[in-house]
């Protein structure tokens, strides 16, 4: 039997099977839906084991889409991610390559431990709109940041912790 494994560009809208555009109360009704249907305590005897992976993937999902601010924040991540996925897949000409140090630390949680795990940054664009990174991304190898508001692109570059001294 195969069990389903989280597909890398599934979204948390895709999770719960709702556009991205979906009302509070659509996303609840899906939560729902999905939550009779995947719940362990509601399988019948004998059912599948491939099951048992979906549960903490709609209970993720529902906790983030159901909070307007974690809502927020992970539309523009998600937006952020689709910028660099099309960067990244387009002969896409990067206008500036800017150090990180040119940025303005963003405070992006309440929390100290948080802020530190999802450090934002963000950098003014000559439109009036700006460029938003977080950290981890950068980390991550994501260094293509679009405009939020045009269709420029940079580069950000990111010192690689190597022990010498600043």
């Amino acid at each position: 039997m195969t069990s389903r494994r989280p597909v890398p560009d599934e979204s948390l809208y895709d999770v719960l099977g709702v556009a991205a555009r979906a009302s509070p109360a659509e996303i609840r009704a899906a939560y729902l839906s999905a939550a009779r249907r995947h719940h362990p305590d509601k399988q019948q005897p004998g059912a599948s084991p491939a099951l048992d992976g979906h549960m903490p993937r709609i209970t993720h999902a529902y906790g983030v889409l159901s909070v307007p601010s974690a809502r927020a924040e992970y539309d523009a991540t998600l937006k952020r991610r689709e910028q660099a996925a099309l960067a990244a897949s387009t002969s896409v000409r990067i206008s500036a390559e800017v150090d990180i140090d040119a940025f303005e630390l963003v405070a992006s949680a309440d929390d100290v431990q948080e802020q530190a795990a999802q450090l934002r940054f963000k950098l003014d664009c000559r439109c009036g709109s700006a460029y938003v990174v977080e950290l981890r991304e950068l980390e991550a190898g994501h260094d293509l940041v679009g405009c939020s508001g045009c269709s420029l692109v940079i580069r950000v570059l990111l010192d690689a912790p190597d022990g010498a001294e600043t």
